[in-house]
């Protein structure tokens, strides 16, 4: 049974018993105040049951699954709260994702998360290498993939493990988030020795996601157009608020938004927030790491992602477009099949893309296998 049928049965008994609680009380009031009050709440609380009976029992028929489960195989929410971020996977796990169609299995991977809340990348070979960071969504953390398939990985690998690189990835997550770690300092005990670059890997969907659309980033950071760039506001909902979009999506199915809530995207109004994000962004990551920040945008197949490239070099921020490596970019070839993020082979590609252009000469000796010198030797 899948999290979210046991959730809507569990929700569902305890329905029932506050039904029935509700109808003995009555049973035995002495007044009839008391014994409408009774009636009235097993009135609701029956009902409730019932429909979450019913969402349990649709959920768990669902022929497309998604889980993850612990090291002893038990299927868990793996997220805990932040509350900078919204939500993170929970540091030091190491977590078994499937994802299921029917009988068919679309992927089975293992997804290692280290004490800082990152997914792992190799050692670089000597500890006073600088980083390298990528930030972004599903899409760079790897859905789908195990760890030394992941972007970041091949990408340490492809640079001949030459410096420490930083999986500050997270599924859902997009540029306000990476702003967010920004502003907080939240990765600088991993960054002691410097920063060589960062990378954002971005999707067409991440606007939406920054205006607060995402129908799972709740309690994620919020931000609105100040002047001439952003501020951030705290969290898009409250704790409470939360919770009750969260009740909503276990009664109307997981994708539910309040009416309120649930509009397009607005290209005017939500694209300008993004691009002022990574802008803001791309600022403090020259500010404070002295490095550069390249967004990564999957456009291939996008009018969207196209537009997003546009926006990003009009601002004169460094840009790399998928399509220039590879022109399919989201085409079936390239993403695992029903699932629709990138495959091992497409990571590699464009991990070896990155290391030529950024990083030729860490990319050449990788290849020629010449040992890494110290991070203070002279040039």
């Amino acid at each position: 049974m899948s999290p979210d049928a046991i959730s809507a049965l569990l929700g569902a008994l305890g329905a029932a018993l506050l039904a029935g609680g509700a109808l003995l009380a009555a049973a035995r009031a002495r007044g009839p105040a008391i014994r409408r009050a009774g009636l009235l709440v097993a009135g609701i609380a029956a009902p409730v049951a019932l429909l979450l009976l019913v969402v349990a029992a649709i959920g768990d028929r669902n022929p497309t699954r998604f889980y993850l489960a612990d090291g002893g195989g038990r299927r868990v929410r793996p997220y805990v709260h932040d509350p900078d971020l919204g939500s993170i996977y929970e540091p030091g796990s190491r977590l078994r994702a499937e994802k299921r169609e029917g009988a068919e299995t679309l992927y089975d991977a293992t997804y290692t998360i280290d004490r800082f809340g990152n997914r792992v990348t190799p050692p670089p070979v000597s500890p006073d290498r600088p980083a390298v960071v990528f930030f972004g969504c599903s899409y760079t953390f790897g859905d789908g993939l195990d760890d030394e398939q992941t972007l970041p990985w091949q990408f340490a690998e492809a640079v001949g493990r030459r410096f420490d690189v930083v999986n500050a990835a997270h599924s859902g997550h997009g540029a306000h988030q990476m702003l967010r770690m920004l502003e907080t300092g939240r990765l600088a005990a991993r960054l002691e020795h410097g920063v060589a670059h960062a990378f954002y890997s971005a999707i067409d969907h991440h606007p939406a996601r920054a205006a607060g659309l995402a129908p799972w980033d709740f309690e994620g950071p919020r931000y609105e157009i100040d002047g001439g760039g952003v501020a951030w506001r705290g969290p898009f909902h409250g704790r409470v608020a939360a919770r009750a979009i969260q009740l909503g999506q276990s009664l109307f199915g997981g994708r539910w938004m309040p009416p309120w809530l649930d509009r397009p995207v607005d290209p005017t109004v939500d694209d300008e927030l993004w691009v002022r994000i990574v802008e803001r962004s791309a600022t403090l990551v020259r500010e404070r790491w002295h490095a550069t920040l390249t967004t990564i945008v999957w456009d291939a197949n996008s009018d969207r992602g196209a537009r997003l490239v546009e926006l990003l070099a009009a601002r004169g921020l460094d840009v790399l477009p998928v399509s220039a490596v590879l022109p399919t970019g989201r085409g079936p070839a390239d993403l695992i099949p029903r699932d629709w993020h990138p495959t091992a082979a497409t990571d590699a590609i464009l991990a070896r893309a990155i290391a030529a252009r950024w990083f030729p000469g860490e990319a050449r000796e990788a290849i020629a296998g010449t040992p890494a010198a110290p991070a203070d030797a002279p040039p």
